[in-house]
């Protein structure tokens, strides 16, 4: 296992979640939500497939992954999807990403100790409690009014994401990491031909949308591709529960992100909050970091 790798690999991927907002942002002004997944969601399968078509050392054994498994995780990637969205729609953004991450951590962690016998060490403990107190500054004030729907659809929304990369981590190294990320594309687009008609989301033809638009979807294709690659690869060479902290940087990252392309400022809770989540992901990282250079 590369420490090292796994831990660069999901702050890499914390980094391009941050900017998921930006692209969003931009699209939301021609392409309905649904739709932008929909389409981003064919470029990144197409991408997926090309690379998967020309790898020069294709490892597709599933002989060593039970098909149960492969079930089961394409299962739970859309419905990760389906629960955070009926949470943005029941509740506010900042109560939906919170109780998103309480699912996730909560249920990373509980995976990580029983199914992967990973430790749970002070530094772990102490790492949660600055991601959490992160959290809090974020979505402060919150009331009981919030705790509604939408706060235990993000919940649920966050233990199918700690179940999505519990099972990436599974396969790191039994099967083609590009084969998986075409089956995550394919089972949001499967979500999709469910939610589009069920939300009565308009149609957009491609040739109403912008060149700007078809470059950003574009981009965002490739970036779901290399996105999920890193997710492969870094919960494969990095604990569970401290990698799920690690990807809360994205709450950080997207800061700065509508700060530098949006213009938003963000207030004193919120760069509190980031900087809080930050330093849970540095924490855990120090004694290993100083052992690398002598100390």
């Amino acid at each position: 296992m590369n420490r090292k790798s796994g831990l660069l690999s999901l702050l890499l991927a914390g980094l391009l979640y941050g900017s998921f907002g930006v692209w969003i942002r931009f699209l939301n002004t021609e392409i309905p939500m649904f739709r932008q997944v929909l389409f981003r969601s064919v470029i990144a399968l197409i991408v997926a497939l090309v690379f998967l078509y020309f790898r020069t050392k294709f490892h597709f054994n599933l002989s060593q992954i039970p098909k149960s498994r492969l079930l089961l995780f394409s299962l739970c990637v859309p419905f990760a999807f389906i629960f955070y969205n009926l949470s943005v729609l029941n509740t506010k953004i900042s109560v939906a990403i919170f109780s998103f991450y309480i699912g996730s951590l909560l249920f990373s962690y509980l995976i990580s100790r029983v199914v992967f016998k990973e430790k749970v060490t002070k530094d772990k403990i102490l790492a949660l409690v600055f991601v959490f107190i992160g959290f809090i500054f974020i979505t402060y004030p919150i009331s009981l009014i919030t705790l509604n729907l939408g706060f235990v659809a993000g919940f649920i929304s966050g233990v199918f994401d700690a179940i999505s990369n519990s099972f990436r981590k599974s396969f790191y190294q039994k099967v083609d990491k590009f084969f998986i990320v075409s089956l995550t594309m394919v089972s949001v687009l499967l979500v999709c031909g469910i939610l589009i008609p069920l939300f009565g989301e308009k149609s957009v033809s491609f040739s109403s949308i912008s060149l700007f638009s078809m470059l950003i979807l574009l981009f965002f294709g490739f970036i779901l591709v290399f996105v999920n690659y890193l997710l492969l690869k870094g919960f494969g060479n990095f604990d569970l529960g401290l990698g799920t902290i690690v990807l809360a940087s994205e709450i950080f990252f997207s800061i700065i992100f509508g700060l530098l392309l949006l213009g938003e400022k963000p207030t004193l809770n919120e760069f509190i909050g980031g900087v809080f989540i930050m330093i849970a992901v540095v924490i855990p990282n120090i004694k290993s970091a100083k052992l690398r250079i002598g100390y």
